[in-house]
C-alpha cells in the first residue's frame, strides 16, 4: 500500500496497494522481501500519477485565473 502521510500512522489516504502471494511455506523473511519488491515497482507508479494530478490541477487553476 502506498499512501500520504499524516500525524497517524499510516491513516493517509491510500493511493494504490497490490496483492502479494503467500505461499504455505513463507517465512517472515521472505515475504518482506516480497514486500520489499512490490514496493519498489509500485512507489514510482504512484509518484507518476500523483505529480500528474497535480500537475493537471495546477494547470486548471491557472487557465481558470487567466479569465
Amino acid at each position: 500500500i502506498s499512501h500520504l502521510a499524516t500525524a497517524e500512522l499510516d491513516g493517509g489516504q491510500v493511493l494504490a496497494q497490490t496483492k502479494v502471494l503467500i505461499e504455505k511455506n513463507e517465512t517472515v523473511d521472505s515475504l518482506k522481501a516480497k514486500v520489499l519488491i512490490q514496493e519498489h515497482v509500485l512507489y514510482p507508479k504512484v509518484l507518476l500519477n500523483f505529480s500528474n494530478h497535480l500537475r493537471k490541477s495546477l494547470e486548471a487553476e491557472i487557465a481558470s485565473d487567466a479569465f
